[in-house]
């Protein structure tokens, strides 16, 4: 949770302070689906599809020495793909960032 929600962190590093992060769960049955989303402005459309990249950072100015490698979301993604599970990033319906965790219920709960 900690690698999505500093992916929350106001984007672009200029977004206003007191940027709201919403994070929802919904139970589908069969699956279970982790939204985290925010209102801040977002990050352009070319960028969402490099935001699992390893070591890349969208935003130049996040660089290591103010907290980014660029390893976050990439770490997500793999842990969530060990446990059978997608994650996706989009443009939140407020205008943000929008990180969808879809995980598959264990199995060994339906006895």
């Amino acid at each position: 949770m900690s690698s999505v929600s500093s992916s929350q962190s106001p984007w672009p590093p200029e977004a206003p302070e007191g940027t709201l992060v919403v994070v929802t769960i919904i139970d589908h049955g069969d699956h279970v689906e982790l939204e985290v989303a925010d209102d801040g402005p977002g990050i352009p459309e070319d960028i969402l599809t490099r935001v699992f990249d390893r070591f890349y950072r969208a935003y130049p100015a996040r660089s290591r020495a103010s907290g980014g490698t660029g390893l976050g979301l990439a770490i997500v993604q793999a842990i969530v793909a060990a446990h059978g599970g997608t994650v996706t990033a989009g443009m939140a319906d407020q205008g943000g960032l929008e990180i969808t965790i879809d995980l598959p219920r264990d199995q060994k709960e339906k006895r």
